[in-house]
C-alpha cells in the first residue's frame, strides 16, 4: 500500500466517525502514524485529499462496471450486466457516497467541478457506446434521451434501495429495468435531449493524451516490475505519435492488465484509442 492510499483509507475512517469538516490534518496523520510533513508530501491540503478520494472511488466504480460488461458479446445480456454491476458497485461504495450526501464539502472549487464533469463524460461515453451497440439506428434520434433515462433509473432506484436498507434481488431489478429500457428504445419517438445539449453541459473533462501521460508518470513512480515499466514507456512513446499503432498499444496493455494499479490507465488508453 502506498503512503497516499494509507492516508486516503485513514481519512475515510475518520470522516465517517467525525465528519469531513471536523476532521483535521493532524488527526489524519496521527491515525496514519505519519508526520504532518509526510502528509504534505502526498497532498498539499485536506481539499486536495478530498479530490484524491473522489478520484479513487470514481476510478474504481467506472473500472469495475467496464470489467463486468466488456467481455460479454450478447448486447441484451450486456445491458443486464450493466445494471447489475452498477448497483453492486454503488452498494459497495454506498458509505462513501452517503458521507458526501450527508456532509457536502463547503467549498465547491472549479477543480472539483471539472473532476466531476470528467468522470461524468467518461461514463456517458461508455453508456452511449452500449446504447449504439444495443439499438443502432433505431435510436439515432433518441439515444441521448435514453442515456439520461437509464442514468435516472439507476439514481432513483439506488435511492430507494439504500434508504430502505434491506437486501434486494438486484438481478430481478435489473431484468425489470432492461424491459423498461427496451420498451422506451423501441417505441419512443419524441426527442428532447440532443447532442448539442449534451455538449453544452459537458464542455470539459474529455480524455486527453496529456491526462493519460500524467497517469503513466504517476504509475512509473510507484511500480517496480521491469516489464510493466517498459510497457508504460512504450505506451507513452506511442501516445506521442500522430497515429499510435493499435497492435503495439494492445500488446503493452496486455502486460499491464494483471496489475490492478494499472486498471485506470488501461481504461483511459482504450477510451482514447476508441475516439
Amino acid at each position: 500500500m502506498t503512503k497516499k492510499q494509507l492516508i486516503i483509507d485513514s481519512a475515510i475512517e475518520l470522516f465517517a466517525v467525525r465528519g469531513i469538516e471536523a476532521t483535521s490534518v493532524q488527526q489524519i496523520t496521527e491515525h496514519c502514524g505519519i508526520s504532518k510533513g509526510a502528509f504534505y508530501l502526498s497532498f498539499k491540503s485536506k481539499d486536495e485529499l478530498i479530490l484524491a478520494m473522489i478520484d479513487y472511488f470514481m476510478k474504481n466504480i467506472i473500472e469495475q462496471i467496464d470489467q463486468a460488461v466488456s467481455h460479454i458479446k450478447n448486447p441484451q445480456e450486456k445491458l443486464f450486466l450493466y445494471y447489475v454491476s452498477t448497483f453492486k458497485v454503488l452498494e459497495r461504495y454506498a458509505g462513501f457516497a452517503e458521507l458526501f450526501i450527508k456532509e457536502p464539502v463547503q467549498t465547491i472549487s472549479e477543480e472539483f467541478l471539472e473532476k466531476v464533469t470528467f468522470y461524468e463524460n467518461v461514463s456517458n461515453k461508455a453508456l452511449l457506446q452500449l446504447i449504439d451497440e444495443l439499438y443502432g439506428e433505431l435510436v439515432e434520434q433518441t439515444k441521448y434521451d435514453l442515456m439520461i433515462i437509464i442514468k435516472g433509473f439507476i439514481k432513483s432506484y439506488a435511492q430507494v434501495l439504500y434508504s430502505l436498507k434491506k437486501d434486494f434481488k438486484l438481478e430481478e431489478l435489473s431484468k425489470s429495468l432492461v424491459e423498461k429500457t427496451n420498451i422506451l428504445a423501441n417505441h419512443s419517438k419524441q426527442t428532447f435531449v440532443t447532442e448539442t445539449m449534451v455538449k453544452m453541459f459537458s464542455q470539459t473533462g474529455t480524455v486527453t493524451k496529456e491526462a493519460i501521460l500524467e497517469e503513466i508518470e504517476e504509475l512509473e513512480s510507484n511500480l517496480t516490475d521491469p516489464v510493466e515499466l517498459d510497457s508504460l514507456t512504450v505506451l507513452a512513446e506511442q501516445l506521442q505519435l500522430a497515429t499510435p499503432r493499435p497492435a503495439i498499444v494492445n500488446g503493452m496493455l496486455a502486460n499491464l492488465k494483471q496489475n490492478q494499479q494499472c486498471n485506470w490507465c488501461c481504461y483511459l488508453i482504450k477510451n482514447y484509442m476508441d475516439k
